[in-house]
């Protein structure tokens, strides 16, 4: 038998974990590609989506390493990563808010200014004791409607 030479060549694996937050508002309503194992010291290219019923609501403010505040990316769509070792990247929304202020000058109500706040697509109501405002906020639309009136003046 003659001799032979056998070669094994080894890659070093990382792991790259990618958390989406806020966690406790996007939990299950997300997709992510791009995380897993890996080659060290290759470069992996990572997509965070959220779902239709989310995702007029937020807004991505970037991709960070680990606990650092300092974004690595700002492309939900694409962040381009070379990790050496295990890493945790996170994809951070921000919940878009809308700010509604009324003020009324009216016999149907009384005087004053009414603030809400909320996010898009959410519903409210305001009532007084003789008339009552339904709306809702969409991206840089209000939609409202008197949902009932009792008339002051008597016959």
């Amino acid at each position: 038998m003659a001799d032979c030479t056998v070669t094994a060549r080894f890659q070093r694996l990382c792991k790259v974990s990618v958390v989406v937050e806020p966690v406790d508002q996007l939990a299950g309503k997300y997709t992510v590609t791009g995380d897993g194992y890996c080659v060290s010291g290759k470069p992996v290219t990572l997509s965070a989506k959220l779902s239709d019923d989310v995702r007029d609501k937020f807004t991505f403010k970037g991709w960070y390493l680990g606990d650092s505040g300092v974004p690595v990316g700002t492309d939900p769509d694409h962040l381009e990563l070379t990790p050496e070792q295990d890493a945790v990247v996170r994809a951070v929304f921000v919940p878009k808010r809308y700010r509604i202020s009324v003020e009324t000058d009216s016999h149907l109500v009384e005087r004053g200014t009414v603030e809400i706040e909320g996010h898009p697509g959410d519903r409210f109501l305001l009532a007084w004791p003789d008339a009552a405002l339904e709306g809702r906020a969409e991206e840089g639309v209000l939609l409202l409607g008197l949902v009932r009136e009792r008339h002051l003046h008597q016959p």
